[in-house]
């Protein structure tokens, strides 16, 4: 169906045009001229001197140029290859020769000389409107494909400068992590897991440290290595140099290692945590949804064959989700430190705190509330009924030589 606004449209471009035409007679400019004006075209130049024509297509190219071939000074032919030797490339100007000379050299000259059409003396008012508009509706279309190849090879470009600098970053990035596993360049510390009801330690946390002079968080050392394909490496080295210090822990003491659904389903992973199973929590840490439930679950029973115990971290944020929660039944629930943080002063954070403290009461699992700071926040988790506690107000992370394991905690003054 014909679109009249998009015709308006294109007529009022094609209106708009400006049109310049080269004729030494005046006659024949005054004659041009008002067949273009009655037909709707208001910006009309002429010019009888064709170098000054010239030279005004060059400062300013208008949309049309009508050529006459034959005259005297510089004839079309000599007018169309300066203009084509000076005018900047990028720029579409198409041109319409006007003369009497009809024969089929003279056309085919002019064509190859770079005009677009050909109009014959004595002129057709009828034939000069139609083929100027046909012209100019030509030169609008090809416009409209230039515009949009620009804007398509821009964008091209800019894709490919992103491409190529994310291509940069990400090998970099694969070289770093690639640096830390060759070099065995991360240390383990250890933040003790307090019981609250007593000045007890009940176990410790491992946390990676890396050696490399950064502000890079753990966090993101792990989550670089997981999207260069390196995560499950880099995990492995950690869990493997954590559990080297259990031997060296007191018995009554468990370590609890972190480690992603995707890192637990590897054999390596297994077999590392089976050294001396009974005193291993295994803490699910991803703050992205599960993508298999089913496959994590079932991989997950062998651990608990063992003995092994299964913590789900960050409870009440991200990845811990109550369904997961409620399909896995772990051993250990951990609140997450944003719930941790202030909830002795907001009633929301209390209510979600005590309602998973129910929840793992009736299906026999421990709580451990995550990143404790405040006395005011012990306090509150210890009326809650959380059993152990972790965070700066208990005791900082750490490093451990062989012995001695500390084993009881008092309030930090830090």
């Amino acid at each position: 169906m014909h679109n009249t606004a998009d015709s308006g449209k294109a007529n009022l471009t094609l209106a708009s045009s400006r049109i310049v035409i080269v004729d030494d007679v005046e006659l024949n400019l005054t004659l041009l001229r008002r067949i273009l004006v009655s037909a709707g075209w208001k910006r009309v130049d002429t010019f009888t001197d064709p170098k000054a024509a010239l030279e005004s297509c060059l400062v300013s190219p208008p949309d049309l140029l009508l050529l006459d071939l034959h005259m005297p000074h510089m004839d079309g032919f000599s007018f169309l290859e300066q203009l084509h030797d000076r005018l900047a490339h990028d720029v579409f100007l198409p041109i319409i020769v006007i003369s009497g000379d009809v024969t089929t050299k003279t056309k085919r000259r002019v064509l190859a000389a770079g005009a677009k059409d050909f109009l014959t003396k004595p002129l057709d008012r009828f034939e000069v409107v139609f083929r100027v508009r046909n012209t100019l509706e030509t030169a609008q279309f090809y416009k409209t494909v230039s515009e949009r190849n620009s804007f398509l090879q821009g964008f091209i470009e800019d894709r490919t400068i992103s491409e190529r600098e994310q291509g940069a970053r990400t090998r970099e990035q694969h070289e770093r992590i690639e640096q830390v596993l060759v070099n065995d360049a991360l240390s383990i510390v250890f933040q003790p897991i307090c019981e609250l009801g007593s000045n007890r330690i009940v176990g410790f946390e491992s946390l990676s440290r890396f050696t490399e002079e950064t502000q890079r968080s753990p966090d993101r050392w792990f989550a670089d290595a997981a999207a260069v394909g390196l995560g499950a490496e880099l995990e492995l080295l950690a869990l493997s140099k954590a559990l080297d210090f259990l031997q060296f822990m007191p018995m009554k003491h468990f370590m609890s290692v972190n480690a992603s659904p995707a890192v637990t389903m590897e054999p390596k992973f297994i077999s590392l945590c089976s050294v001396d199973p009974r005193r291993v929590v295994v803490e699910l840490t991803e703050h992205s949804p599960a993508d298999d439930f089913p496959a994590i679950i079932e991989n997950l029973k062998r651990f608990r064959s063992l003995g092994i115990r299964i913590a789900v971290d960050d409870a009440g944020a991200g990845f811990a989700g109550l369904e997961f929660l409620v399909r896995l039944r772990p051993d250990v629930i951990k609140l997450d430190r944003t719930l941790v943080a202030g909830i002795d002063s907001d009633p929301v954070k209390r209510a979600m705190a005590a309602a998973l403290v129910l929840f793992a009461r009736d299906i026999g699992a421990t709580v451990i509330g995550e990143g404790i700071v405040r006395i005011d926040e012990l306090e509150t988790l210890t009326e809650l009924g959380c059993e152990w506690g972790q965070g700066f107000l208990l005791g900082r992370p750490s490093t451990m030589s062989s012995s001695p394991w500390p084993e009881h905690w008092s309030i930090s003054n830090d």
